[in-house]
């Protein structure tokens, strides 16, 4: 079966993309084009140009770096966020908002997810005004304590965001609303 195909949503159709691989993937009721597969990932990351009606075209990413624990693999998680920043600034570059939703398995205490904040992307639950979204672990009879799965945007705004159960996960979900025609240094607290 090809990576590409359409199947039903509550709204109709979907485009729906995932790379040859496992791990994540982008649907979408409105069509989609420039599927693409970023090498050099154990899970992988793909990513999609969206074609709204009366919109400009934007970009969605999709992402899932290899977790740095619980097996000592700190290295291969470290490059793969230093890749996930290459392509996203690659991406930033097109000039087109860029939209990302990945379990980045890090927080604001790891320096290469503050890189990626730090170079025109902005998180999604801070720049909404919703602060820190504990999405990890979520499968515990305590609370998740780690926001570790994020939504981050350039070129765009988001002005809402939460976390959201998602039954049988071991993580919550992100939820965020964009305002495509926003700046991206707009803030959702005024």
């Amino acid at each position: 079966m090809p990576p590409v195909w359409t199947q039903s949503c509550r709204t109709g159709t979907c485009d729906r993309w995932s790379g040859a691989g496992a791990g994540p993937g982008i649907w979408s009721r409105h069509p989609i084009s420039e599927e693409t597969e970023h090498m050099g990932f154990v899970l992988n990351m793909v990513s999609v140009r969206v074609h709204k009606p009366d919109q400009r075209p934007f970009t969605v990413v999709a992402a899932h770096p290899l977790p740095p624990w619980p097996r000592p693999q700190t290295t291969t998680w470290s490059q793969e966020m230093g890749q996930v920043r290459d392509i996203l600034q690659g991406l930033r570059g097109r000039g087109e908002p860029v939209i990302m939703g990945a379990d980045l398995n890090a927080t604001y205490d790891h320096a290469q997810f503050r890189a990626l904040i730090g170079e025109g992307y902005n998180d999604a639950a801070e720049q909404s005004g919703a602060g820190v979204l504990r999405t990890y672990p979520a499968d515990r009879w305590w609370p998740p304590v780690l926001g570790i799965d994020h939504i981050l945007v350039s070129g765009a705004a988001a002005v809402n965001a939460e976390a959201v159960d998602l039954p049988g996960s071991d993580h919550r979900g992100v939820v965020a609303e964009i305002d495509l025609n926003a700046p991206d240094d707009y803030s959702g607290s005024d």
